[in-house]
């Protein structure tokens, strides 16, 4: 990844919509430049799961239309910031939206990654791995069958939360200047920001001082 401009500028630009704020085995990634496994997942989750990397929750049975993939944001995680009340039984991407004529044909992934607010004070300096982990996890990773996700071939939507919605827009940056990720950002068809502080936030030295108080 190289030359990428600063996405958190506020003349930052990606295609986006705008609101305001699981087979189970694991995945194999290749070399590049070590190999690397992370847990993927799909239908069964333990309740107090909350995976890192990419994970799929719903594939449909036909050929999918869309990839939708959630990202949490700062202190959140992969399942409990889209559960209701933090109910593993109300983990709403994989309870409810399957359920919606439309909706079910699209495949439904999660992408975690460490958003502990414990280091909330490093939090600036991390977007930018956790961009980049998202572009390798987009490109690379595989099914326990060792096949490719394939993502790309279809529309990419986007749903994110807070930080999530920063590192999104790090990886758009960043892939729109690196050939290898060509196909993944051209596949990008809208973001959906859920209280994204695009111009900037004090959140992480307000976590700070309450995690010293």
């Amino acid at each position: 990844l190289r030359n990428a401009p600063d996405s958190h500028s506020p003349n930052s630009s990606v295609p986006a919509v705008s609101t305001g704020e699981e087979h189970v085995g694991s995945i194999t990634l290749p070399s590049k430049p070590s190999e690397t496994k992370s847990q993927y997942s799909q239908g069964n989750i333990e309740p107090d799961a909350s995976p890192l990397g990419l994970n799929v929750l719903h594939t449909p049975k036909n050929a999918r239309k869309a990839d939708i993939v959630f990202l949490h944001g700062l202190g959140g995680t992969s399942r409990m910031t889209w559960s209701k009340n933090k109910d593993p039984a109300l983990f709403w991407p994989l309870t409810f939206l399957p359920l919606e004529p439309d909706i079910c044909l699209a495949r439904i992934l999660t992408f975690g990654y460490n958003a502990s607010v414990h280091r909330a004070g490093n939090v600036g300096t991390s977007i930018l791995d956790f961009a980049k982990g998202l572009l390798f996890d987009l490109k690379y990773a595989k099914d326990e069958q060792k096949e490719d996700l394939n993502m790309g071939s279809v529309p990419l939507i986007f749903i994110v939360h807070s930080m999530g919605g920063l590192v999104v827009k790090e990886a758009y940056m960043q892939g729109q200047n690196d050939p290898e990720y060509e196909s993944i950002i051209k596949a990008i068809s809208a973001i959906i920001f859920l209280a994204t502080p695009h111009r900037g936030t004090d959140l992480a030295s307000t976590l700070n001082r309450i995690l010293q108080s």
